[in-house]
């Protein structure tokens, strides 16, 4: 079995080089700002939501262990229950 390839059709295309002036890398610039802001404002979000939702965790732990005291100190004063 002999198989022959023939690789005449392929075609290289010449590549220019490219200057780049400061105008367009300033455009460049603004366009990779505004394709990055959408992303710095979701994590500034997360990290906002995440801050909050620590802060009312805390702070219902905080007031059930307050409840807890408060109930205790009631149920000592009304000597339902008798420690000593």
């Amino acid at each position: 079995m002999h198989v022959r390839v023939c690789a005449c059709a392929c075609v290289c295309v010449r590549v220019r080089a490219l200057v780049v002036c400061r105008q367009d890398v300033r455009q460049m610039r603004r366009q990779l700002v505004e394709s990055v802001v959408p992303y710095l404002n979701a994590a500034r979000q997360i990290v906002s939501d995440t801050s909050q939702l620590i802060a009312v965790f805390i702070c219902v732990l905080v007031l059930v262990d307050l409840l807890g005291a408060v109930l205790w100190i009631y149920l000592r004063r009304s000597a339902m229950c008798r420690l000593g």
